[in-house]
C-alpha cells in the first residue's frame, strides 16, 4: 500500500463518525420509530373506528398523524441509510429530489393543521356568536384537503433546488450526494422565507391564539364559580335548590371539556415548535456559513449537531400520540379498548355513553375529543 493510499485510509477512518454516536443515533431513531409509528396507526385507527371520537379536531388530529406517519415511514429510514452510508447517496435521483419534498410538505402542513386547529379553537371559545363561520361549521374534510394542497405547493420547490451530484470523499473516491443547493440568492432567500412564513409566524400567531384562549377560559370559569356562589347563598326551598344546583351541568362539562382540549393543544403546538427549533437554526446557519467555519466546527460536532437535530423532529412525530393518552383521559380509555386484549368487549352491550366501536354519540353528548 502507497504512502498515499495509507493516509487516505487513515483520514477516511478518522473522519468516521465514532461508535458512541452509533450507538445513541441507532437506539434514538429504532425507539421513536417504533412508538411513532404504532403511537399514529392507533389515532388513526381509534378516530376511524370509534364514532364517539368521530369530532372536527379530533380528524384535525388524525391528519397531524398521518403527516407523522410519512415522515416517520420516509423521511426517518432515508436520513438513517445516508447516516450508515456516511452521507453517500444510494437511493437514486428520484427519491433524492422526492424525500426533501416530501419532508417539507408533511412539516408544511402539520403547521398549517395547527393553525387551522388554533383558529377553530379561538373563534369557537373566544367569540362564541362566530361559531357559524366557515372556519368553525365547516366539514373537517374541506379544510384537510386545502392544507395539504396549499403544503405541497409551499414544498415544491425543494423538488427543483435538490441536485444529486458527485464530490470527493473522505478517502479522495468520488461518491454521489444528494444536497439542497442554497449557494445563489434566490435560494437562500427562499430557505430564509419559508422558515419565517411557515415557522416563525405560525409560531406567534399559535402564541396570540391560545393566549386568547386560554385567557377567556379563565375567565369563564371565574364567572361561573361566581355566579354558583351566590346562588347557592339564596334561600330557596329543599326542592328548588336541588334543581338550582341542577341548572348548568351540561355547560359545566362543556367547560371543562374545553379547558381539557385547550390546555392539550397547547401542548401539541410547544412540543411542535421546540422539535422543530434545532433543526430550522441549523439551516439557518448552513445557510450562511462559510466553508471554512464548518471545517472549524469539526466533523464530529457538525454531525452530532445534525443529528441531535434530526432526532429532535422525531420526536414530534413521535410524541403526538403520548400528549393524548397522557393529557386526554377519553383518548386513553379509546386507546385501551383498542388493544387486542379488549376487543373482546366490543360486542358486549354496554351503558350508554361508553367507548365501543361503531357506537354512535348520543345526540345530547359531546363528541370525544
Amino acid at each position: 500500500m502507497s504512502t498515499n493510499e495509507s493516509t487516505a485510509n487513515d483520514s477516511y477512518v478518522k473522519l468516521s463518525p465514532p461508535q458512541y454516536m452509533y450507538v445513541y443515533v441507532t437506539l434514538c431513531n429504532v425507539i421513536m420509530f417504533v412508538v411513532g409509528v404504532l403511537g399514529n396507526g392507533m389515532v388513526i385507527h381509534v378516530i376511524v373506528r370509534m364514532h364517539a371520537l368521530r369530532s372536527r379536531v379530533n380528524y384535525f388530529l388524525a391528519s397531524l398523524a398521518v403527516a407523522d406517519l410519512l415522515v416517520l415511514m420516509v423521511c426517518q429510514p432515508s436520513a438513517m441509510l445516508a447516516f450508515y452510508t456516511r452521507d453517500r447517496w444510494v437511493l437514486g435521483y428520484f427519491m433524492c429530489r422526492t424525500i426533501p419534498f416530501l419532508e417539507h410538505w408533511t412539516l408544511h402542513a402539520s403547521v398549517l393543521t395547527l393553525l387551522v386547529i388554533g383558529f377553530e379553537r379561538f373563534f369557537t371559545i373566544c367569540t362564541p356568536l362566530a361559531e357559524k363561520s366557515t372556519i368553525c361549521s365547516s366539514n373537517a374534510f374541506i379544510l384537510i384537503v386545502p392544507v395539504w394542497i396549499i403544503a405541497s405547493l409551499l414544498a415544491l420547490p425543494f423538488i427543483f433546488i435538490t441536485h444529486l451530484e458527485e464530490f470527493p470523499y473522505y478517502d479522495d473516491s468520488k461518491v454521489k450526494i444528494c444536497h439542497t443547493k442554497v449557494a445563489g440568492l434566490l435560494s437562500r432567500m427562499f430557505i430564509v422565507s419559508t422558515i419565517g412564513l411557515m415557522f416563525l409566524i405560525p409560531l406567534l400567531l399559535l402564541i396570540f391564539l391560545y393566549s386568547s384562549v386560554i385567557f377567556t377560559l379563565r375567565r369563564l370559569s371565574i364567572t361561573h364559580d361566581s355566579s354558583m356562589t351566590s346562588s347557592c347563598k339564596v334561600e330557596t326551598p329543599p326542592s328548588t335548590s336541588h334543581r338550582r344546583h341542577r341548572i348548568h351541568p351540561t355547560t359545566a362539562k362543556s367547560g371543562r371539556h374545553r379547558r381539557q382540549v385547550s390546555r392539550m393543544m397547547v401542548a401539541i403546538v410547544a412540543l411542535f415548535f421546540i422539535s422543530l427549533m434545532p433543526l430550522k437554526i441549523l439551516s439557518l446557519f448552513l445557510v450562511f456559513t462559510s466553508g471554512k467555519t464548518l471545517q472549524d466546527l469539526g466533523f464530529e460536532s457538525y454531525h452530532n449537531l445534525l443529528n441531535v437535530a434530526r432526532l429532535m423532529t422525531y420526536v414530534n412525530s413521535a410524541g403526538n400520540p403520548i400528549i393524548y393518552a397522557w393529557m386526554s383521559p377519553r383518548f386513553r380509555r379509546a386507546f385501551h379498548l383498542s388493544t387486542p386484549k379488549c376487543r373482546c368487549l366490543k360486542d358486549v352491550p354496554t351503558k350508554r355513553g361508553s367507548f365501543v366501536f361503531r357506537h354512535k354519540t348520543p345526540k345530547n353528548e359531546t363528541p370525544l375529543m
